[in-house]
């Protein structure tokens, strides 16, 4: 099983960019799991509902992204579950 394996389509999840800075701040997105794919590695295809990485002109909100499952850079919490 891979480190972030196991979440069902419709859980809404934060899934960090990067480990948070030296200052505490977090860059990440958050969005619903719409679909559990593999095209070349097991992730979660998620709809951004909020971008904290890029300013607006970037923003990721209303697109469609793959969350990969495990990388090979993993930390503990880059992908939870939120209410």
């Amino acid at each position: 099983m891979l480190k972030f394996e196991g979440l069902e389509v419709g859980t809404v999840i934060k899934a960090m960019d990067h480990r948070p800075l030296d200052d505490g701040e977090e860059l990440f997105i958050k969005g619903e799991i719409i679909s559990i794919c593999e095209p070349v590695f097991k992730c979660y295809e998620i709809v951004v509902s909020e971008d904290t990485c890029f300013p607006e002109s970037h923003t990721r909100v209303g697109k469609t992204v793959l969350v990969p499952m495990q990388t090979m850079i993993d930390f503990d919490n880059r992908i939870t579950a939120v209410s």
